[in-house]
C-alpha cells in the first residue's frame, strides 16, 4: 500500500489531515459493476488502542476525477487522525455478490485482504478559522456539535 496526505518536515502525517492508504486489489470494473463483488474496511488503530473502522472504495486508475476511468485495481480508504504518534492499519477486503452494500457477509483472501503498515501522525500547523485546527466535530449530547479541542460549532 502506498500513503498519502500532507506531510510535516520530519515525515509524520499532519494531525487532523486527510490521509489516504491506496491498496493495489483486482481489476473491476464500474459499467458491469463488478466492483459491488468486493468490499474493503480498513481499522485504524491509534497509539492509545483506540479503534476506527472506515469503509473503502473502489478508485479506478487511482485518479479517475482527472482520467475518466471507469476500471482498474486501486482501493483507497481515508481517515484523519487525532492522535499523535504510530498508527497501525490492518484491512478486510472480502468477495461476494453485491457484498459492498452489506456490512458482513463474503470470503477473504483476496489481497489486499490482512494487509497491515504503520504511519506516524505528528502536528498539524492550522491555525484560527481552519477546521483542523480544532479537531472533529462530534455529537456530544447537546445542542450544537463540539470539536474535539472544546469549542462548539455555532454558525
Amino acid at each position: 500500500a502506498s500513503i498519502e496526505g500532507e506531510k510535516n518536515n520530519d515525515g509524520s502525517f499532519k494531525k487532523w489531515h486527510r490521509i489516504e492508504v491506496v491498496f493495489d486489489g483486482p481489476q473491476v470494473n464500474e459499467s458491469s459493476a463488478t466492483f459491488r463483488n468486493f468490499r474493503l474496511d480498513v481499522t485504524f488503530t491509534s497509539p492509545s488502542g483506540r479503534e476506527y473502522e472506515v469503509p473503502g472504495f473502489f478508485d479506478a486508475d487511482g485518479d479517475p476525477a482527472n482520467t475518466s476511468a471507469t476500471s482498474g485495481n486501486k482501493w483507497k480508504a481515508r481517515f484523519a487522525g487525532g492522535e499523535e504518534g504510530t498508527w497501525r492499519y490492518t484491512t478486510s477486503f472480502v468477495t461476494g455478490t453485491d457484498v459492498a452494500a452489506n456490512l458482513a457477509g463474503g470470503t477473504g483472501g483476496t489481497a489486499p485482504d490482512g494487509e497491515t503498515g504503520t504511519f506516524r501522525i505528528g502536528p498539524q500547523n492550522k491555525s484560527g478559522k481552519d477546521f483542523r485546527a480544532k479537531g472533529k466535530l462530534e455529537y456530544v449530547g447537546e445542542h450544537y456539535l463540539r470539536f474535539a479541542d472544546g469549542d462548539y460549532f455555532i454558525k
